[in-house]
C-alpha cells in the first residue's frame, strides 16, 4: 500500500508501511505527521491511518515507557551524563544486526519486505516438511490409523504452530523462510522476537491464514489474507504481533525451483510413511462411498506392497 505524508507544506511519498514505520523510528517523522493512503477521506495523523494504527500505537507506548525509565536517574545514568557522548542521538535499531566481535559495532543490513510469492512458497515448504516429519514420527512409533491424526484434520497441524513459534523466536526464521531468504523482523525495535509473540503470530496464521487447514475454508482464508496484504500492505497476524517478514532481495528463480523440489520430496516421503494406514483409510472411505473407494484402490494398487495388492484383488467387484 502506498502512503503519502506532508512535510513543510509539501506532499511526500509514496512509500510502503515498513518504510513509514522506519522513518518514525528514526525520528524523521512523528505519529502526528499528516498522512494519507487509499481509502481515507482526508489527511490525518499517521497514527490514525488504518494501515498504521496497530504499529504506531505500539511504538508510541514503547517510547513513553522508555521516557519514564530515563526520567528515573540511576548511578550509571548520572555518570553517563558527564561523558561527551551523552548528547548524541541513539542509534536506530536494525532488524538483524550482525556482530563480528565483542568490540565491533553492529553492521546495518538493508532489507525489504518479503514478496507475497516468496512468503506463500515458504509456507508451502514448511507445511510439506512438517507433514513428512509428523507422519515419519507416527510411522516409527507404529501409531495406528486415526481419523483425527491425518493431514486433513486440524489437530494434525496444531503442533506445527508451536514448532514454528520456536523456530521464529530462536532463529528468526523457519526452514521454508530460510530457503527463500526470509527472516522475521520486529517493528518495535526489539532485536529478537519473543516466544510469546511468535506463538501469537503462528496461531493467527493457523486460524486466519490457513483456515485450520480445512477445505474449502483454508482456501477462502488464504484469498482473504492475500487481499488484506494487498490493501493494507501487511497481514493481520503481523499487525497484531508487530512483526514483518523481510529479505535482502527478491528470491531468484533458483530458490523457487529448490522449493518445488523440496515440496515434492517431502510429500513423497509423507506418502510412504502413510502406507500402513492405506488399507484402513480405504475401508473408511468405502463405508461412505463404495465407488470412490473402488476407484482409489484401482489407482493405488500399483503402489501397494505385493501382499496388499493380492488382498485388493480378492475383493469382489460389484455387478453392474
Amino acid at each position: 500500500m502506498d502512503i503519502y505524508w506532508i512535510e513543510n507544506g509539501k506532499r511526500k511519498g509514496p512509500v510502503t508501511v515498513p518504510d513509514i514505520i522506519s522513518l518514525v523510528q528514526m525520528g524523521e517523522l512523528t505519529p502526528d505527521t499528516k498522512g494519507w493512503h487509499a481509502g481515507c477521506q482526508q489527511w490525518m495523523p499517521l497514527r490514525e491511518l488504518p494501515a498504521l494504527a496497530d504499529f504506531l500505537g505500539n511504538l508510541e507506548n514503547r517510547s513513553k515507557a522508555n521516557q519514564q525509565e530515563e526520567a528515573t536517574p540511576s548511578e550509571e545514568g548520572a555518570d553517563a551524563k558527564e561523558t561527551p557522548t551523552s548528547g548524541l542521538p541513539p542509534v536506530p535499531p536494525t532488524p538483524f544486526p550482525r556482530h563480528t566481535g565483542t568490540q565491533a559495532a553492529p553492521q546495518i543490513v538493508e532489507v525489504f519486505p518479503a514478496t507475497a510469492s516468496a512468503r506463500l512458497t515458504a509456507r508451502l515448504v514448511d507445511s510439506a516438511l512438517y507433514a513428512a516429519l509428523a507422519l515419519g514420527v507416527a510411522y516409527m512409533l507404529g501409531v495406528e490409523y486415526n481419523s483425527y491424526y491425518t493431514p486433513s484434520s486440524p489437530a494434525f497441524w496444531l503442533p506445527m504452530v508451536v514448532l514454528e513459534a520456536f523456530c521464529l523466536s530462536r532463529f528468526g526464521t523457519t526452514p521454508g523462510k530460510l530457503l527463500m531468504r526470509i527472516r522475521l523482523a520486529s517493528l518495535i525495535g526489539m532485536p529478537r522476537i519473543s516466544f510469546g509473540r511468535a506463538l501469537l503470530r503462528s496461531a493467527l496464521v493457523f486460524f486466519l491464514g490457513m483456515g485450520l487447514m480445512m477445505f474449502p475454508v483454508g482456501l477462502v482464508m488464504m484469498l482473504f489474507s492475500y487481499w488484506n496484504l494487498r490493501s493494507r500492505g501487511i497481514c493481520l497476524w503481523d499487525a497484531r504481533a508487530t512483526t514483518i517478514p523481510v529479505q535482502p532481495a527478491k528470491s531468484g528463480a533458483g530458490r523457487f525451483v529448490g522449493a518445488i523440489i523440496t515440496i515434492y520430496l517431502a510429500l513423497t516421503a509423507a506418502g510412504l510413511f502413510m502406507q500402513p494406514w492405506l488399507p484402513t483409510m480405504l475401508d473408511e472411505i468405502e463405508q461412505q462411498s463404495p465407488d470412490a473407494a473402488r476407484q482409489l484402490r484401482d489407482l493405488m494398487q500399483y503402489h501397494l506392497p505385493a501382499a496388499e495388492q493380492n488382498d485388493a484383488a480378492t475383493i469382489p467387484q460389484p455387478k453392474e
